[in-house]
């Protein structure tokens, strides 16, 4: 198989093994913050040595964590 073809398999197995983490609603249970590390393996983002589990779910937003607060305040207020 060509070499773009296990790139692309490679990824879709990351995307798959995130859908099936997310599926399990943890959030439930109060581990939500574990749910989050799996996500993020997962998906292959690590976390910085002095970067917070926050800062690495932003980066892999691709947004910075200021913006994620705001986007998260906004919820929390229940607008969209």
């Amino acid at each position: 198989m060509s070499r773009t073809l296990y790139t692309r398999l490679a990824s879709l197995e990351r995307v798959s093994e995130a859908a099936r983490l997310a599926s399990s609603a943890p959030w439930m249970d109060g581990s939500a913050t574990e749910w989050l590390r799996q996500i993020l393996n997962a998906c292959g983002i690590e976390r910085g040595e002095t970067e917070s589990l926050a800062g690495a779910f932003a980066r892999a937003l691709g947004i910075t964590t200021q913006e994620l607060k705001a986007h998260l305040q906004e919820i929390a207020c229940g607008h969209d």
